[in-house]
């Protein structure tokens, strides 16, 4: 990862000329910081730890089974983003919008999600152990036995869940009657 940081950049910042799989991802970055859209970046399997990606524009990107460890997604956008197996522990996502987002097999664990939108997630298999998930909208997301919850977030989880298909569970809107009847 050093090779696509710019020496002496604080946060670690990535910036124009920096090349991942013959894109250059530097001016990409900057281009979602100033708001051109460009949906669909693959960055698969990259080392991004550490980095700086605040308020990034990041919907429909492949991150499966990135390192994200440590990264600074806060008010990011990773609408509809893959993120299926990825390292975010310890990243920051405070405010970020992962709505739809496929967070299968992820690792969650430590991460600030405060105020984060995880409408619709798939957090099947994921770790969100220890996160903080204080005030964000888990209506939609789908889980699965093998997500791991925090101890005080468990109970509530499963008690604003419905099972959807076998074995998957879907947390309800604010709007559904609470049945619970699902265990974690």
């Amino acid at each position: 990862m050093k090779s696509l940081v710019h020496p002496g950049t604080p946060g670690r910042e990535i910036r124009p000329g920096t090349f991942v799989h013959g894109a250059d991802v530097g001016r990409w970055v900057t281009r979602q910081r100033s708001g051109w859209a460009n949906n669909g970046m693959d960055l698969t399997r990259v080392d991004l730890r550490g980095v700086n990606l605040r308020a990034a524009f990041l919907g429909n990107a492949n991150l499966s089974h990135t390192d994200l460890s440590g990264v600074k997604l806060s008010g990011a956008r990773l609408m509809r983003a893959v993120l299926a197996g990825a390292d975010l522990s310890r990243a920051r996502l405070s405010r970020a919008s992962l709505r739809d987002a496929r967070l299968a097999g992820a690792k969650l664990a430590r991460a600030v999600l405060t105020g984060a939108d995880l409408r619709g997630a798939d957090l099947t298999d994921a770790d969100l152990t220890d996160a903080d998930l204080t005030d964000t909208d888990l209506a939609g997301a789908t889980w699965d036995w093998m997500t791991h919850w925090s101890a005080e977030l468990k109970p509530i989880v499963r008690e604003q869940s419905d099972e959807v298909r076998p074995g998957i569970y879907q947390v309800r809107d604010g709007s559904a009657p609470d049945r619970s009847n699902v265990w974690v």
